[in-house]
């Protein structure tokens, strides 16, 4: 997957070729605190997820997109 823009202050896009698939998508920070978990169920993979990542301090963060017991992670910064 590919997270864009990154860095961030308002909203994040994840560019995904998953298609009809449940996904749970975390962002931890790097303590491994959970900082944001969001759930989606993905119809096709012509639009990107929308994460809202206003609410979070300006930081660096991991997030992880999880389905079918496959997990696929980057890094953002949110400023």
């Amino acid at each position: 997957f590919h997270v864009f823009p990154n860095p961030s202050s308002s909203l994040i896009n994840i560019k995904h070729n998953l298609i009809n698939q449940d996904v749970q998508i975390i962002i931890f920070d790097l303590n491994g605190k959970i900082m944001l978990s969001k759930k989606e169920h993905i119809f096709n993979n012509d639009t990107p997820i929308e994460i809202d990542v206003s609410t979070l301090p300006k930081a660096s963060y991991e997030i992880r997109l999880i389905s079918d017991g496959f997990t696929i992670r980057d890094f953002i910064v949110v400023h």
